[in-house]
């Protein structure tokens, strides 16, 4: 199988900086192949959950590039009755990267997480192919705005209650892991 693109998938951290989370290689026989990396053990129960999460990254952008629809994944219970859900209720699209905000609920609450993309969206070697860092300041006015427009179409069906979602607006601090 040939590789046709590689890419990362980072999340973004309080500090700043972009901690890599998976790699992903596209090829021309089959869509794509997703390697998530750099999980602490305490953490593998996870890799299914950010495994599947990111293959719904990847979908959106190679095949509904466009589409304003919220992605959900499966609710995954682990076996100390633990479990994890993901919404990725916004997808913020640049030339050299995109920025997916994701309502992670979960037995322990909600936050919401901001994932990178470095995937270039249209070639031209003379425009560059780094992705600029997220800005956390502005990010953290775009989230609540989102957040509310999401709110409003369908917090309910989740199952996330309002009063965790104006949580999470309201308090910076849980923006970023």
């Amino acid at each position: 199988m040939s590789e046709t693109q590689s890419y990362q998938i980072f999340c973004l951290a309080k500090t700043g900086e972009l901690l890599e989370q998976a790699r992903v290689a596209e090829f021309a026989e089959k869509p794509f192949n997703i390697n998530v990396v750099n999980i602490p053990q305490s953490l593998k129960h996870m890799e299914e959950y950010n495994k599947e999460l990111f293959s719904k990254m990847v979908t959106k952008m190679l095949t509904h590039p466009y589409d304003e629809k919220i992605i959900v994944t499966q609710k995954h219970i682990f076996p100390n009755d633990e479990f994890v859900q993901g919404v990725i209720f916004h997808r913020y699209m640049m030339r050299k990267g995109d920025y997916f905000y994701v309502l992670q609920h979960s037995d322990r609450g909600c936050r919401v997480l901001l994932y990178a993309v470095n995937r270039i969206n249209h070639s031209s070697i003379s425009l560059g192919t780094s992705m600029r860092v997220p800005d956390i300041e502005e990010h953290k006015l775009l989230i609540p705005n989102e957040l509310k427009n999401f709110k409003i179409k369908q917090l309910e069906t989740f199952g996330i209650s309002y009063e965790k979602i104006q949580k999470i607006i309201e308090n910076p601090i849980y923006y970023f892991i």
